[in-house]
């Protein structure tokens, strides 16, 4: 007896859907599992990634393979939650280091209210040539990841000198007495500030920093009379 050929036709089609939602089953479990993978690694790409497999996760529950439609829907939105840590994350160090970056690496500081003097020299021109000649990358102490001249006010700049890794607190004493030499080897440097930019009590300040940012020494050469 031959089947009705209505009923032959209902079962193809269902055959076909079922077909069609065991691939949506599969497509979201390995949507769920590149997500997660992505999220880590590339979060943009493991968020869209997760938001696809949850939607594909929703028709592939209605298939015969239920458990990795499911197992699909999880790991999409484990891998949503990473992907947005991550870009939660990376936005942060982003922010914090272009704040460090514009406090810790910007050569000249506070300039707004500083104007030049009758010659049209001024502190900004002085703290410019300071910046060019910050080439010493070592010392007897230990070696700098930096060195960077900023301005502190009208008549005084700051040279600091950060350590390439962290050195013990004790060396503040050792660093203390260099403020002898740091006066006179600064001579040179505050007379031509006072004589060539206009600068009329000049000072200079080395200012030693763990990486951290603890400061560790400030010394101070002023121009002699």
């Amino acid at each position: 007896m031959e089947e009705n050929p209505i009923i032959e036709e209902n079962k193809k089609e269902m055959a076909q859907a079922n077909s069609e939602f065991n691939k949506t089953a599969d497509t979201s479990w390995l949507l769920g599992l590149l997500s997660i993978i992505f999220g880590v690694f590339i979060s943009l790409a493991g968020l869209i990634l997760g938001i696809i497999g949850l939607v594909k996760s929703k028709k592939g529950l209605q298939s015969e393979r239920v458990s990795k439609a499911k197992a699909g829907r999880i790991m999409s939105i484990v891998g949503i939650i990473i992907a947005i840590l991550m870009m939660v994350l990376s936005i942060s160090i982003a922010t914090v280091s272009v704040i460090n970056y514009s406090k810790d690496h910007s050569l000249i500081t506070n300039t707004s209210n500083l104007k030049p003097d009758e010659n049209g020299n001024s502190i900004q021109k002085w703290a410019a040539l300071e910046a060019k000649q910050d080439t010493n990358t070592t010392d007897s102490t230990g070696q700098f990841s930096s060195e960077k001249t900023t301005i502190i006010d009208d008549n005084t700049i700051a040279i600091t000198f950060t350590f390439a890794s962290t050195v013990p607190s004790d060396i503040s004493s050792l660093l203390t007495t260099r403020q002898s030499d740091w006066q006179n080897g600064m001579q040179g440097e505050l007379k031509t500030a006072n004589s060539t930019y206009g600068v009329k009590e000049p000072k200079i300040l080395a200012i030693y920093k763990n990486p951290d940012g603890k400061v560790l020494a400030t010394l101070t050469a002023t121009l002699e009379k």
